[in-house]
């Protein structure tokens, strides 16, 4: 699933291409995919708005139309947001596509069909379901590393698991698989650490883990594994920066230990046992 470095990568370059463009025809192929309205509402309620803004939360992208609504556009597992000239042919998956007026579309592609798409109020974003539970945004400036020790203190009680809590979006959000496992190597600290266990100075190294390997996956674009490219059909370029997830079985960069997988938090955990030991 992409997670935030993918997502926001994709934000940034639908906010450069179709920030003011107008909505000629919208073709709902798929109306399983739309949530909280019917084919005719959405595709009548679309057509002759212009897209004014490409925001964020979480893994969802948020765009904000002309009319004072917006689309809430989660891509799942293989889901796809692209912007491309009406004359390239479009992808057997595609199923939804909006037609603007520089003879490009924006299309929804989902093999998979997991992603959705939902159409809200904007007066009543923060209100709707899919956004109002998440917790802060880790790039924010408001999420300092004194917030953040706050949260893992205040979690201490809790018998979870340090990988269930980064994965765990009403704690963090945008934080998935991938990014949980390369934070955790990168602060050395074991994916099964009992939160009560970690100290000042390891809760300080996994805050600067968070912002660093999130600021540096985004800049190399994401994590292309299968399905994710960005809004004009590139593949990430942050496969080969990856320390340990998606490297079981393989070397360890920092110290040769055979990388180690198992399920954890019942999630496929990739982790070196020397770099990422368990508390005593």
């Amino acid at each position: 699933m992409p997670e935030l470095p993918e997502v926001e990568t994709i934000r940034g370059d639908l906010q450069s291409l179709i920030v003011g463009r107008e909505i000629i025809s919208v073709h709902v192929l798929l109306p399983k995919l739309l949530r909280g309205s019917s084919k005719q509402e959405f595709e009548s309620r679309l057509k002759g708005c212009r897209f004014t803004g490409v925001g964020r939360r979480a893994k969802i992208i948020i765009l904000t139309l002309s009319s004072g609504d917006c689309l809430l556009v989660h891509l799942k597992m293989s889901g796809r947001l692209v912007y491309l000239p009406v004359e390239v042919e479009r992808e057997k998956h595609t199923h939804v596509i909006f037609a603007l007026d520089n003879d490009y579309e924006l299309r929804f592609v989902d093999m998979r069909q997991f992603g959705y798409i939902k159409l809200v109020d904007g007066c009543l974003l923060d209100q709707v379901s899919e956004i109002a539970g998440l917790g802060p945004e880790p790039l924010d400036q408001s999420f300092s590393e004194a917030v953040f020790a706050r949260m893992i203190e205040e979690k201490k009680k809790s018998r979870r698991v340090i990988k269930a809590l980064l994965i765990d979006q009403k704690f963090i959000a945008g934080i998935g698989n991938i990014y949980a496992d390369e934070i955790l190597h990168t602060s050395g600290i074991h994916p099964e650490r009992q939160l009560a266990s970690l100290s000042k100075r390891e809760t300080e190294s996994l805050y600067l883990a968070i912002i660093s390997t999130l600021k540096v996956a985004i800049e190399f674009r994401g994590t292309t594994f299968d399905r994710y490219v960005d809004a004009v059909g590139r593949t990430g370029n942050y496969l080969e920066e990856l320390r340990v997830y998606g490297r079981g079985g393989e070397r360890c960069r920092e110290c040769g230990s055979t990388i180690e997988k198992k399920k954890i938090a019942g999630r496929g955990t990739n982790f070196c046992p020397r770099c990422q030991k368990l508390a005593r």
